[in-house]
């Protein structure tokens, strides 16, 4: 799955909505400097989140911080806030590569009580595609092409889009097509970490069943095998 070059490469899940995080996870890109990573994902939030500021940056680390402002009390009299603070650190490697982890705490604070709770939540999944979405930019890797809306439907969730020239678009998947079951297993959308429950690796290609939904009302299976993205033209390789 995927979301459009521009969000999907940063992952727009680094700092959104959802409070993200756990145990710190990691991934090794090859083609990148720790400077280019760094700067990389600095120039990807600031396309996508305008209430993102840096807090701390060095030449081996970085942390975003988001504030987010909720109304709380029984009529929303008050404002409460919420702080995302998501961290990175890149570790140069002797063959030039760069090692990457990352993770997300929030700390919400309480105006009633001026009392605050920081917790990391989240799983090691989301933070692994939060760092393989990073990752595809310098190395490639595989992906099916389409995304899926998190609001559910007709039993399913909406596809949300699909790339021209991907593996999805080879295989028929159109916008608007509901999305059922992956492989047999119904879909599910996890909420708290802003995933559903059909996250595929990069490394290799794979090959999924999808069970959609057409407008008519009629189901259909539709099987889509990933491509991979050319880091360097951030296209699909079509297999030969």
């Amino acid at each position: 799955m995927i979301k459009g070059f521009t969000k999907c490469l940063i992952a727009v899940s680094i700092i959104g909505a959802p409070i993200y995080a756990s145990a710190m996870s990691s991934v090794l890109i090859k083609n990148a400097t720790p400077l280019q990573v760094r700067n990389f994902i600095i120039s990807g939030i600031s396309k996508t989140h305008t209430n993102a500021t840096v807090e701390n940056v060095s030449d081996n680390s970085l942390t975003i911080l988001l504030t987010r402002m909720h109304q709380v009390g029984l009529f929303g009299q008050m404002l409460a806030s919420t702080e995302n603070r998501a961290t990175f650190t890149f570790l140069p490697q002797d063959d030039g590569s760069t090692q990457v982890t990352f993770n997300e705490v929030a700390t919400a604070y309480n105006p009633m009580t001026g009392g605050q709770l920081s917790r990391p939540v989240g799983t090691a999944q989301s933070e692994l595609a939060t760092l393989n979405n990073i990752k595809i930019e310098f190395d490639g890797g595989y992906r099916f092409g389409y995304d899926v809306d998190s609001k559910k439907h007709k039993g399913g969730y909406p596809i949300s889009a699909v790339i021209p020239g991907s593996p999805a678009d080879a295989a028929g998947l159109k916008v608007g097509q509901i999305l059922l079951k992956v492989n047999g297993e119904k879909i599910k959308y996890d909420k708290v970490n802003n995933m559903f429950n059909f996250v595929s690796g990069i490394d290799y290609p794979k090959t999924d069943v999808l069970t959609v939904l057409d407008s008519s009302g009629v189901q259909r299976e539709i099987s889509i095998t990933s491509w991979f993205i050319d880091p360097k033209k951030h296209m699909f390789v079509k297999p030969e």
